[in-house]
């Protein structure tokens, strides 16, 4: 069996790994059980965006889906360090949206342990 990641996907893990490798700080890999929170918000397509309207947080069920933005963050997390293994990860959960008129995109990790 081949493992394949897409190129789009190996771009994103590798800036999200160097921002991630800032933010800890340089701190030890944790060791025990981890539950990681992951908020990914999308741009809205063009079909969504109202100029008189409000435009709240919509579900994304579209490409990537919550479980490709949640591997993806996964293994961000574990290049940078913060963790050893994705094994450790006993409760996770991911949310997909897309952003509300003001918002920009992102994706928003929190790991606990």
């Amino acid at each position: 069996m081949r493992l394949y990641t897409p190129s789009k996907t190996a771009s994103w893990e590798g800036r999200a790994c160097v921002v991630l490798r800032d933010a800890w700080g340089g701190l030890r890999a944790i060791d025990g059980p981890v539950r990681l929170e992951v908020l990914a918000l999308f741009p809205r397509p063009q079909r969504m965006v109202w100029k008189r309207k409000p435009m709240p947080r919509e579900p994304h069920a579209g490409k990537p889906d919550a479980s490709n933005v949640l591997k993806a963050a996964e293994d961000a997390l574990e290049k940078a360090g913060v963790y050893r293994d994705d094994k450790q990860i006993w409760s996770a959960s991911v949310v997909s949206l897309y952003c509300s008129g003001d918002e920009t995109p992102l994706v928003w990790v929190r790991v606990r342990w």
